[in-house]
């Protein structure tokens, strides 16, 4: 698993420029935006992000309708087969079977129905241990509640993982909203 920062558009000086026009001011800073709650301005910088992880992670960060997602199509490509494994699993049998009987399946079915068709069939089989690659962008608004949500204890394991590596991938251009996610979800 692993996540990148393909860009990054704005900073939080950008956002204290934004947050002027409201007030007719030079804007507030940041930190007075997050504890006043107004978070409109968080709005105009954003990041998008390259994200390789297994289906059932994606799918946990796809439930955030507000961002944009560009996934790798699996009915026009084919998988490269990589799965994931949860530290747990490593020795687990039946699950090893599992993988090793969708590889099978899956390349069997792509031989048999061929290109096309068989990107569609075949990849019914896969599990949602696979992964996929896809590229995600979100503002710094609905991005810091990701980040609240699936930092928090009760996310996943593997999201969580995920979502501490974007908060130290965007920590350089918005330290004050990095700050103070980490105050609301680690109590620090």
């Amino acid at each position: 698993m692993k996540v990148e920062v393909v860009e990054i558009h704005g900073d939080e000086d950008f956002i204290k420029k934004i947050s002027g026009i409201s007030h007719g001011s030079e804007g507030a800073s940041v930190e007075k935006l997050l504890n006043w709650g107004h978070l409109s301005p968080l709005e105009f910088a954003g990041v998008t992000f390259k994200v390789t992880c297994p289906i059932f992670v994606a799918r946990q960060m796809m439930r955030h309708r507000t961002g944009k997602y560009m996934e790798a199509s699996l009915r026009y490509c084919e998988s490269g087969l990589e799965f994931y494994t949860p530290p747990e699993l490593e020795d687990d049998l039946m699950y090893k079977f599992m993988i090793e009987n969708s590889k099978f399946v899956y390349s069997t079915l792509l031989e048999k129905y061929g290109k096309g068709r068989g990107n569609e069939l075949a990849r019914c089989v896969l599990p949602v241990s696979t992964v996929t690659e896809f590229y995600m962008q979100m503002d710094m608004r609905n991005l810091t509640h990701f980040l609240l949500l699936r930092l928090a204890d009760g996310a996943q394991i593997e999201t969580r993982l995920l979502a501490s590596d974007m908060l130290d991938l965007i920590e350089e251009k918005f330290p004050t909203i990095t700050a103070y996610i980490i105050k609301e979800v680690f109590h620090v």
